[in-house]
């Protein structure tokens, strides 16, 4: 995927390189801390001298393993493509890429630079690319990214933050007929933990506690030592995060006892977006340029998390979902409208073109 990129990302004549990516760290089968490789993320930077400069974000990676059973395209009348990652986010590189071409070959796209930023762990939180992603943050006026639009052509606004943690539960193995007084029981251990860290749901408003996944154990005559769970964490509000980390830590220690541990770790996170006044600023221009397209956008919160997430933490005003229109995201019928590629790549095209053509009246950007 990053060879075809570069291929024709090569077009736009910026300066490109393929950037290593840190390891991710991960908790694996056997609940240790261990390291697993990213692949290469691709950069390409055009005019770092302009008087205002956008970074364009998208990513290379979908939520489908190799061994995944959805690995195909299929076009359902003409008018909707369904595929792996057709929608998150193989269209919005689509319009990425035309939306660039198109303001290339304007005679004010001097006035503005662009940094696109394609990233291939944006699935799992964008592990690796989040020292990346600030850097971007911080040389740039204006981030642009292009995950897909809601299904009726809406556009995100605020997203919530994400926090992901792995806890793992340690006892004693032993026989379950003959010793089972000498075992101690790992899964009982951590599903104490679970129900408790469940109920923590309806606590804050807007705030969930997602159990996501289990393992452990084995043959059933014995008493296992080793149980593991994925958690993960959504809220609009920073401080929560702060909230569950103490409630998990209380847990923690209220679940000791004699011959079980329980470990808690933290694992990718990423903090709420806000839709502040910055981005209002510009979204007001957008509309402005969705209404000399005959159209109109509309704007709504979503409960995911994504890299406009990290770009706004750094305090970088973003514009969100400016992608293709599609749905059933992350599941086997996952798909875009193939006639929201051309008219999304068009608003986005004028979008740039009136960016560049009013730079000196951007100055006017709330603080």
């Amino acid at each position: 995927m990053l060879k075809a990129l570069e291929s024709r990302f090569s077009k736009l004549g910026g300066t490109m390189r393929a950037i290593p990516l840190p390891p991710r760290k991960i908790i694996d089968e056997k609940g240790e801390l261990t390291a697993f490789p990213h692949g290469e993320a691709l950069h390409i930077i055009k005019r770092p001298e302009a008087p205002f400069k956008v970074v364009l974000g998208g990513h290379m990676d979908t939520v489908y393993s190799e061994e995944h059973p959805f690995q195909k395209t299929q076009l359902i009348e003409n008018s909707r493509l369904l595929g792996p990652g057709v929608a998150d986010m193989k269209g919005g590189l689509v319009i990425m890429l035309f939306a660039l071409e198109a303001l290339e070959r304007s005679p004010i796209a001097e006035n503005i630079g662009w940094e696109v930023f394609i990233n291939p762990d944006e699935e799992i939180g964008s592990t690796g690319s989040q020292e990346s992603l600030k850097q971007l943050a911080k040389e740039n006026h204006l981030g642009l990214i292009f995950e897909p639009a809601f299904a009726d052509g809406a556009l995100v606004s605020s997203r919530k933050g994400s926090m992901n943690y792995a806890v793992v539960a340690r006892g004693r193995a032993a026989h379950s007929g003959r010793d089972f007084e000498k075992g101690r029981n790992a899964i009982a251990a951590l599903a104490h933990f679970i129900v408790q860290a469940h109920q923590l749901n309806g606590r804050r408003k807007e705030t969930t506690i997602n159990i996501g996944q289990i393992t452990g154990g084995g043959p059933v005559n014995v008493v296992p030592d080793f149980a593991m769970c994925g958690i993960n964490i959504r809220s609009t509000n920073s401080e929560d995060f702060h909230w569950i980390q103490d409630e998990f830590d209380a847990l923690i220690h209220q679940n000791k006892c004699e011959g079980t541990t329980l470990h808690l770790t933290p694992l990718q996170s990423r903090d709420p977006k806000p839709f502040d006044e910055k981005s209002q600023f510009f979204f007001n221009i957008l509309q402005n340029c969705a209404e000399e397209e005959n159209t109109k956008l509309h704007l709504r919160p979503s409960g995911g998390a994504c890299d406009g997430n990290n770009l706004c933490a750094e305090g970088l005003p973003v514009i969100d979902s400016l992608g293709a229109i599609g749905g059933n995201i992350h599941s086997s019928n996952e798909y875009i409208e193939i006639e929201s590629l051309v008219p999304r790549a068009r608003l986005t095209a004028r979008f740039l073109l009136a960016l560049a053509s009013q730079v000196p009246n951007l100055n006017t950007l709330p603080t």
